[in-house]
């Protein structure tokens, strides 16, 4: 998939150094990627798919406000 952006970040725990970031992920199919990146373990999974239109590589950064998709 080609497009990815990251839609928020959070620390599970105070004071630690453990974050997880959720990536979403529009592409040339139908459906966007949920994967979630743990930074401790440096890992990557998958942990959903929503159903779209075909290829919804539409998915961008709100002009005025960053943390909006």
């Amino acid at each position: 998939m080609r497009n990815r952006y990251i839609s928020e970040a959070w620390i599970l725990q105070p004071f630690s150094t453990m974050v997880y970031f959720k990536i979403l992920a529009g592409g040339y199919d139908v459906f966007v990627a949920t994967y979630l990146f743990d930074s401790d373990a440096l890992s990557l999974s998958v942990t959903g798919r929503s159903p779209t239109g075909d290829s919804p590589s539409w998915i961008f950064q709100h002009l005025g406000t960053s943390d909006i998709l």
